[in-house]
């Protein structure tokens, strides 16, 4: 056996007693201890160890799973020629799935076949498992045709084994019938003589396929093989048949000579010595290796040398204990074998491989910015989906925002985030023009579009659910003999533009998702009502996925105030009260009617206050929160905030003068609503950021109003 070693990348090939079945295979930047253990596994197969160039690559591979169904179902079913205790349908892992192991030899791919007790003894299927994705073999076990093989073997008496190594059908000779035409597996033993190779046997329907296989005396031409495993103890199988014998073992009674059936119009193998086609055929003789706890392992073809000593070592040992063979973690995975967390990102390798289906060679396999230990321990999403919700935020983002990554509904997209990078933008919006200003804070500077006519008010929300903030004017007067009262506009990022009536004068538009899908919903909030006709308070919603609502909830003087204040990822109808009714109502009272928690009513403010809602602890839900531009001389200063958080509790602060209008963001993306406000006659931006500190923006002035995107 010879190891070769590539010197510039230490990439490796492996040839077996002059046998040219040998692979490369990559170990792309092979630490000192890898390289160790090569020479190890050298020395331990009596291998030379030799440099010359190789080249090559294989990266991190996830199980090889296979689907076996049948027609009736519940028929047991063998890996292998060996049972596995399962029956159909059933899908399993069929462990080590290559052309060659670790060592350079080749393996056989693995081939499943059923046992049912009254059905048809189908055709066993050769599968080729790919790593990472599961393959479908399906067996019908009731055709309306079969067929008979008859076996002889002189002399008589050998056992013989039909698709199946655990149970002989009868000895020499024996014809056995109720095959599906197709290609059967005929294994046979006779003490005291060698081993014959396998048997490839072609059954047709209503016809028997009869063989003669001689049988060769102890000291007739033979394979020698010295079966060697890490650790010993390993069950050996030849030809899939239990030799009873364990690693480390010399088998020396296989048969080396080979086999075929004579010349026929309808067979069916290709005989390239006689250029004859033939209804059977020898097959090459296997080793095949099984502990107990390890995944199976393919057969090993047996080099066919006579006169020596033909070496197979199969590698179980687990240096680092990762669930991942030595072997393997060189030569299939690329991973360190001393190290059992090759990447460092807390998930064993053989987890990252087995279970995860991650790459145990890259810390964060989704590219989401949260590790795959941090992703299955810690926050619970999935490693190898970036986006584990689906809401069009990767898990690293909505974390990094403290939202929940597994709740679709959940991320409240930064406010007046128009460029998607979790950091609220500012915006303004001239009516005159209709002309929209943002800067963003992606930093590629001021960007204006037109969208809108004098009268109509802005909006923004994400009402094709991208993630990406859309942008809206609603005219609720309309435009006699042009515009419809009532008319919405919305230019989707994704959807495109959209027009559509709903609202009447005296409507004002309150868009937030009322539904929790992901996606902005059109609201309307009617405060004074139509005598005779509408209450005042009256709430129109058109939800995205519920549909249409219509509801009274408020009173003449009291504003909307929607947001999602009970944190279940929907919004809240809700109302704010500033002056109060004289011997009726209070000011500063809140009324609020949570999806979740139902109602709830409380004292906040006084006259002079606007709201100003945001997340202000990061918790989730929405906040109440109160600004005074001018204050009450020699009581309260101007620019006065009022904050109640519903995790951290009560704080206040001053921030802003007289003439001033506050907006509130996530200006710093740190997943906390900041404080702001914003002096319509400069056009100028105060911001006070949680994390970043204050900074002040120009944007605006010559009437033009902000606009923030729903809280939800």
């Amino acid at each position: 056996m010879c190891i070769y070693f590539k010197r510039q990348s230490l990439q490796y090939g492996v040839s077996i007693n002059g046998f040219d079945s040998w692979r490369t295979l990559t170990a792309k930047g092979m630490s000192m201890k890898r390289l160790r253990w090569f020479k190890m596994a050298a020395a331990l197969s009596g291998a030379l160890l030799m440099l010359l160039p190789s080249d090559g690559q294989a990266d991190g591979q996830s199980p090889a799973l296979v689907n076996v169904t049948s027609d009736p179902s519940g028929a047991a079913i063998y890996l292998d020629f060996l049972p596995i205790g399962q029956v159909t349908p059933a899908i399993i892992n069929v462990g080590e799935a290559a052309s060659h192991d670790g060592f350079g030899m080749r393996l056989a791919s693995h081939v499943i076949t059923l046992k049912k007790t009254g059905a048809v003894r189908p055709s066993p299927v050769w599968v080729t498992a790919v790593p990472g994705e599961a393959v479908t073999v399906h067996f019908d076990l009731v055709p309306t045709v079969t067929g008979t093989v008859g076996v002889v073997t002189t002399p008589e008496g050998a056992e013989v084994f039909i698709d199946t190594a655990d149970t002989s059908v009868g000895v020499t000779p024996l014809q056995v019938g109720n095959l599906a035409p197709g290609s059967h597996t005929v294994l046979l033993r006779k003490a005291g003589w060698l081993q014959p190779r396998p048997i490839t046997a072609w059954v047709e329907a209503d016809q028997m396929t009869e063989f003669n296989v001689p049988l060769a005396p102890t000291n007739a031409a033979r394979f020698e093989l010295n079966v060697r495993s890490l650790p010993e103890g390993s069950s050996v199988y030849i030809d899939y048949l239990p030799s009873g014998e364990v690693t480390d073992v010399v088998v020396g009674w296989l048969d080396a000579a080979s086999h075929a059936g004579p010349a026929s119009h309808t067979m069916s193998f290709w005989d390239p010595a006689t250029h004859v086609r033939g209804l059977w055929q020898s097959a090459s003789h296997t080793v095949l290796l099984r502990r107990t706890g390890a995944l199976p392992l393919a057969a090993r073809y047996v080099p066919e040398a006579i006169g020596v000593t033909n070496n197979i070592l199969v590698n179980y040992a687990d240096t680092d204990g990762d669930g991942i063979i030595d072997a393997d973690e060189v030569a299939i995975h690329d991973t360190d074998p001393f190290n059992p967390d090759s990447d460092g990102d807390g998930l064993n390798d053989g987890d990252e491989v087995n279970v995860h289906r991650t790459n145990p060679k890259r810390a964060d396999s989704d590219g989401d910015g949260l590790s795959d230990g941090d992703e299955v321990t810690v926050y619970l999403t999935n490693p190898a989906q970036a986006d584990s919700d689906g809401d069009g935020y990767s898990d690293g983002e909505e974390v990094a925002g403290s939202y929940d990554p597994n709740a679709e509904s959940s991320h409240p997209f930064a406010v007046s985030d128009f460029d998607r990078d979790g950091v609220s933008d500012i915006a303004t919006y001239l009516a005159s023009s209709g002309t929209w200003s943002v800067i963003v804070s992606s930093g590629t500077g001021t960007q204006t579009r037109v969208f809108g006519y004098a009268g109509t008010t802005p909006f923004a929300g994400d009402f094709d659910g991208d993630g990406q903030l859309d942008y809206g004017c609603y005219d609720a007067n309309g435009i006699p003999n042009l515009v419809t009262p009532g008319t919405w506009y919305i230019t989707a990022s994704t959807a495109g533009f959209r027009k559509f009536v709903f609202g009447y004068p005296g409507t004002v538009p309150v868009v937030a998702d009322y539904d929790g899908d992901g996606r902005a919903d059109l609201g309307l909030y009617d405060q004074n009502g139509i005598p005779g006709l509408v209450d005042p308070g009256t709430w129109y919603l058109m939800r995205s996925t519920a549909g249409f609502r219509t509801l009274r909830f408020g009173y003449l003087g009291a504003t909307p105030v929607a947001g999602d204040y009970d944190g279940d990822g929907r919004a809240d109808i809700a109302v704010f009260d500033a002056a109060g009714i004289p011997g009726w109502a209070y000011p500063g009272t809140w009324y609020l009617m949570q999806s979740t928690a139902g109602f709830r009513t409380f004292r906040f403010g006084y006259p002079g206050v606007v709201p100003a809602l945001g997340d202000y602890d990061g918790d989730g839900r929405t906040d109440v929160a109160c600004y005074d531009a001018a204050g009450i001389p020699n009581l309260v200063q101007p620019g006065a905030w009022y904050i109640m958080q519903s995790e951290v509790g009560f704080r206040t602060e001053r921030y802003g003068y007289a003439g001033t209008v506050p907006v509130v963001g996530d200006f710093d993306g740190d997943g906390v609503v900041d404080i702001g406000c914003h002096d319509p006659i400069l056009g100028r931006w105060y911001i006070m950021q949680s994390t970043d500190g204050h900074t002040v923006l120009d944007l605006g002035g010559n009437g033009a109003v902000p606009v923030l995107s729903p809280l939800y």
